[in-house]
């Protein structure tokens, strides 16, 4: 038994190859754009409510 699991094993080499791939530029941007797009979709979605709402 280990101090890392094989589910945390797992995970950390997901985030470095993760973090491998963002130093592709066009990996990089294609992420920024997802990003970007999801943020809009989100502040177009629930905006209009808090706008409306009386809480603070």
């Amino acid at each position: 038994m280990g101090i890392i699991d094989d589910h945390d094993a797992k995970f950390i080499r997901r985030m470095v190859s993760y973090a491998k791939r963002l130093q592709n530029r066009e990996f990089y941007k294609q992420m920024d754009d997802l990003v970007s797009v999801g943020l809009r979709r989100y502040q177009d979605k629930f905006s209009i409510n808090q706008e409306n709402s009386s809480i603070v």
